[in-house]
């Protein structure tokens, strides 16, 4: 898997240390909220910017060099960025509501309209196109074709002038994007940061809690959604067309990258700078409660881990060692839903997505 190992590593080495650790203390749901912005939500964002503008400069020397080297380069680009955002997912609520669409549109993109807007020619203009045409998945259509190969995607752009075009907008649109988001949400973090103190729209800590919190639920079933959606495991009937990302075979990165961003705001950590996390206040309340949650997470790492890729060919061939990696990520999604959110008195919003 392409996933940033280090990054994993970290994430599921802190969750294991912490296990064993049964302190407890007197935790401010204010401090941890502040932390969170500070520590967590802010560096997440900047890093899907600093790798959104990554990609935008690969496109461009791809554009300039269609060849298998700078192809590759870009490939990388995309999977960083690809990471970077589901790692940024659990921050999906207030402003990220507004663009989201326009980064990642959850159905994916339509290759027929895609292609129909190449067929017109420049010049394009990526902020007047519907969500099918643009983001992540456009991106991923253009640059991925799990058939033929690289040699297929580079005789695409051979000598087709309007695809190079289109995709090199694409890719400074998606960089666009992903700023606005960036400064959207460093003001929507200070938002966090004063909940009850100030805030203009959290009037208490509880109501920003309750909304970062019903995001980790959210999350946590998106995680579940990577590989249940395309197993057929709510319907009993495979679906490979409902794999997000069957084309740069990333899915299960995705679903490591979904988790890493529960783990980073369940422990209020980003890379080596630690704060307090929703998993103080867990802890402060029940030290058992916690150690089963961190114990949870840890298991759906390892399990996800370990699931045969790519998973596209794994829905026919491994199809039972993926519905027990389902059901691992499931039980992340209960406990949040249930037993953490009672601890935290945490009054759900979140609208069930596969019945659990």
């Amino acid at each position: 898997m392409l996933f940033n190992r280090r990054e994993l590593l970290v994430a599921y080495g802190a969750l294991l240390a912490a296990c064993a650790d049964d302190s407890s203390s007197s935790v401010d749901e204010a401090r941890v909220l502040r932390d969170l912005a500070e520590i967590v939500v802010k560096p997440t964002y900047g890093r899907l910017s600093e790798r959104a503008n990554t990609l935008k400069a690969s496109i461009a020397l791809f554009s300039l060099e269609v060849t298998g080297e700078t192809l590759s380069g870009t490939q990388a680009a995309w999977r960083a960025t690809q990471d970077a955002w589901n790692g940024a997912r659990v921050f999906g609520f207030g402003p990220a509501k507004e663009v989201e669409a326009n980064i990642r549109w959850n159905k994916g993109c339509e290759p027929e309209a895609v292609e129909a807007t190449i067929a017109q020619g420049a010049p394009f203009e990526p902020t007047s196109l519907g969500v099918t045409r643009k983001g992540l998945p456009a991106l991923e259509y253009l640059l991925f074709d799990p058939v033929g190969g690289n040699e297929s995607v580079l005789q695409s752009f051979v000598d087709s002038e309007p695809r190079t075009a289109f995709l090199t907008a694409l890719g400074e649109d998606l960089a666009v994007e992903v700023v606005n988001l960036e400064t959207a949400f460093k003001a929507h973090s200070e938002e966090l940061a004063t909940a009850g103190a100030g805030s203009q729209i959290y009037k208490s800590p509880k109501d920003a809690m309750d909304a970062l919190f019903n995001q980790l639920i959210y999350a946590a079933d998106l995680a579940v959604q990577t590989i249940a959606a395309p197993l057929g495991s709510n319907t009993g009937v495979l679906a490979p067309d409902l794999e997000e990302s069957w084309r740069s075979d990333h899915t299960l990165e995705d679903t490591l990258a979904l988790l890493a961003g529960i783990a980073a705001v369940y422990q209020g950590d980003h890379g080596d700078v630690q704060g307090l996390g929703v998993g103080d206040l867990i802890k402060d309340r029940s030290a058992s409660l916690d150690s089963e949650f961190r114990a949870a997470l840890a298991a759906a790492f390892e399990s996800v881990k370990d699931a045969p890729a790519p998973l596209r060919v794994a829905l026919e061939n491994e199809a039972e060692q993926l519905a027990e990696t389902v059901e691992v990520l499931r039980k992340v999604k209960r406990l949040l839903a249930s037993d953490l959110a009672t601890a935290l008195g945490v009054t759900i919003s979140f609208s069930d997505m596969d019945g659990d």
